[in-house]
């Protein structure tokens, strides 16, 4: 009888160890969902992004990729890789660093530059090339966490497009596109508040990390006039759920002024039009359509048969008489067109009544199908208020900050020098090349003569994804709970039968 009970003890202990061991994968499990969750769709999140530049590692590439981030991504950063003899070829070591610098752009202080010593074909030691070392690192990344919090603060309390679209704001009237001995980096974007392409795009990339939203630096051409070629550029992939991913060029967004949209949340074949990206490490398809800043309601979708009053509605009031509009085109409709048949209704829409004319002029970048109108209405009274300046009430998003006043309606923005993007690094060290922002197109009018109407369309939820993907885990969670009370329930069970004998 005691060899019995012993024996059922020992049974005991087995199931209930095995049972803990159960209980702790599943909240692991449970955890590690929700780490995903946040990453993607909950904006303001604690959690680390997924990085998508892992994701496409494996093998020896996947090997250097952790070295790295177990290296670098700490207090001291540092100067020499020791790997495994014999695992890290040439090739994986080029993809790794590519990979891991277009995942943290907050390692400013890495050119991408490698020397190694090899035994055969396989490195034992590598040498990272560094912009900074030790406390100048320290100091740096400092104030640049510092800054970020800063330009951070207060926003997250919306959507993960929404908070996307304030830090979009918020970065590009904050930087101005100047080259410096730091602008490919987010130091010399946050910090300096000067940069390039490289550094719009990196501060873009580590203001969405910090706030919880994945995001990858993707480098390649961009064509910026029909006279120039191809040159170098960088801009930013960002997920708005683990479905949903969209891109944005916040470079070309910056022209001086108020922050353009025309390059904001926009899917692969959009800002294919002058965009090439390298595929050195494969990219998401980005098909979905429907989120740029226009289909979700912010500028105006201008159709054949817009209403007057709508576009009106949409007016930006920039000084005395002086409006701006950004409107997009759609298929079937030119802005000499739509103006030449509806710009006496437009002023009436906007309150005024017996103009003599109303001067305007646009600006469009090179292929694109969006423009910022500008008008001035000359010898008109303005009998009442427009109905509305600004995006309409029905609109969920984050308030922008008021332009500032135009000197005239005719001006036309002007291009700041532009300048390089990071090219690839290799063992031989880091090359800059040079970068153009696209020309703008600018055209002057002065209308008097005169009709029609539509709505906006709506955009779709970001979000839809994310509800099927939480019921999905709610679903495991109750049966996986379901078998866990059988188990304990079974263990009491046979507690009880062991007392008995």
């Amino acid at each position: 009888m005691k060899r019995y009970h012993t024996r059922t003890a020992e049974r005991l202990r087995i199931l209930l160890s095995a049972a803990l061991l159960f209980c702790g994968l599943f909240l692991f499990g449970l955890k590690a969902q929700a780490s995903l969750g946040a990453s993607f769709g909950a904006a303001g999140s604690d959690e680390p992004p997924f990085r998508y530049g892992r994701t496409q590692m494996d093998g020896a590439a996947l090997y250097a990729y952790d070295l790295l981030v177990e290296q670098e991504i700490c207090d001291t950063p540092a100067e020499t890789l020791y790997p495994e003899p014999g695992v890290i070829d040439r090739e994986s070591m080029k993809l790794a660093m590519r990979a891991f610098l277009a995942d943290y752009p907050e390692c400013f202080w890495l050119t991408g530059g490698y020397e190694g010593s090899l035994s055969g074909d396989y490195y034992f030691e590598v040498y990272l090339q560094m912009r900074w070392t030790g406390g100048t690192v320290m100091m740096m990344r400092q104030a640049m966490e510092q800054q970020a919090e800063r330009l951070l603060e207060g926003i997250g309390d919306g959507s993960v497009w929404e908070t996307a679209l304030q830090i979009h704001d918020r970065l590009v009237d904050y930087v101005r596109y100047e080259a410096t001995d730091k602008d490919q980096t987010v130091y010399g974007a946050l910090v300096e508040r000067r940069c390039v392409c490289a550094g719009y795009a990196k501060a873009y990339q580590y203001l969405l990390n910090r706030m919880g939203i994945a995001a990858f630096l993707v480098e390649g051409d961009a064509v910026s006039s029909a006279e120039d070629g191809p040159e170098l550029h960088a801009w930013t992939l960002l997920w708005l759920d683990p479905e949903t991913c969209v891109y944005t060029d916040t470079t070309w967004d910056d022209h001086g002024d108020e922050p353009w949209h025309f390059y904001f949340a926009v899917s692969a074949e959009q800002i294919g039009i002058n965009h090439v990206p390298d595929t050195q490490i494969p990219l998401p398809a980005c098909s979905h359509e429907g989120y740029d800043y226009y289909r979700q309601g912010l500028g105006l979708l201008l159709k054949p048969d817009t209403d007057p009053t709508e576009a009106a509605a949409f007016c930006v009031e920039t000084g005395e008489d002086r409006y701006r509009l950004d409107l997009l085109l759609d298929e079937g409709v030119t802005l000499d067109g739509w103006l030449g048949a509806h710009i006496r209704e437009l002023i009436a829409a906007l309150g005024y009544s017996n103009a003599q004319t109303c001067g305007y002029a646009y600006t469009s970048l090179y292929k694109i199908s969006e423009y910022r109108l500008s008008l001035e209405i000359r010898g008109g009274e303005k009998t009442e208020p427009a109905e509305t300046t600004g995006t309409p009430e029905t609109t969920e998003a984050p308030e922008t900050a008021e332009p500032p006043a135009e000197t005239t309606a005719e001006t036309a923005v002007t291009e700041p020098e532009s300048q390089t993007a990071e090219a690839e690094e290799t063992a031989s060290g880091e090359e800059e090349t040079a970068d153009t922002p696209p020309a703008e197109t600018t055209e002057e009018k002065t209308a008097a003569d005169p009709q029609e109407s539509s709505a906006k369309e709506p955009g779709e939820d970001p979000l839809d994804g994310l509800w099927s993907g939480l019921q999905k885990l709610l679903k495991g969670a109750a049966a996986v709970i379901g078998a866990l009370f059988a188990l304990i329930l079974g263990l009491v069970v046979l507690a009880r039968r062991g007392k008995k004998d």
